[in-house]
């Protein structure tokens, strides 16, 4: 396990150093033996897995899915290793906290600025965090204000309104999600097919008792036995 995590740590030098080679990096700190070693030895790792998938060149579909499984291990991780980056996708995937992330993000584009590997990367951090966060969001609500949406994804002092909708209409196209955007009302409307009536139901319902669940451990941390 030693040589694992010394292999891991020395990797971050190589695949870092070009984005192409982001994908490799995530199936190799992916796989059963790495990912135990990380969880075992090298929480903090999990920053930089993280990071790589948001980055990286995968279709939306397989994307998602690795940041569904990398949320439950930096979820199981929380106690031993957290920072702005790991809880920013625990918040947004796990909880659907979209006030906790968003200020996880904020705090995220502080540290990756400072870091040695991801600094370069800042802007295509802050790129897809904020499709990623985009793409829960409408999948939870099916009206959006755009100002609102704009606080969360810490627009409001980097955009006009008309590049904010503008940012929006390619995001739509891009992650390819049933919307539309009212630009005089400055509204997204969200339209959820009768199909996934069901599926929106259960989120939401999953997303009441994580923020139920999350509400109580706070106030459990706040106030120990």
């Amino acid at each position: 396990m030693n040589a694992r995590s010394w292999l891991m740590h020395h990797s971050l030098f190589v695949f870092f150093n070009k984005a192409e080679t982001l994908d490799v990096l995530i199936e190799f700190f992916m796989s059963d033996s790495f990912i135990n070693c990380i969880q075992t030895m090298a929480p903090y790792l999990l920053r930089y897995l993280t990071v790589a998938i948001l980055i990286s060149e995968k279709d939306r579909n397989s994307k998602m899915k690795y940041l569904n499984d990398v949320s439950r291990f930096i979820a199981e991780e929380e106690y031993a290793f957290k920072d702005p980056i790991t809880e920013f996708i625990r918040l947004l995937i796990r909880t659907n906290d979209f006030d906790g992330a968003s200020k996880m993000l904020e705090k995220s584009i502080q540290i990756i600025q400072r870091d040695f590997f991801l600094w370069y990367y800042q802007e295509y951090f802050k790129e897809y965090a904020r499709l990623v966060f985009f793409k829960k969001y409408c999948r939870l609500y099916s009206r959006i204000d755009v100002n609102n949406l704009a606080k969360l994804l810490l627009m409001k002092d980097e955009m006009t309104t008309d590049k904010i909708q503008s940012w929006i209409i390619n995001a739509v196209r891009t992650e390819e999600i049933d919307a539309r955007l009212d630009v005089v009302k400055n509204v997204v409307h969200i339209n959820f097919s009768d199909t996934n009536a069901y599926q929106l139901t259960v989120e939401r319902t999953r997303a009441m008792n994580a923020r139920t669940i999350e509400l109580v451990r706070q106030l459990y941390d706040r106030f120990p036995k």
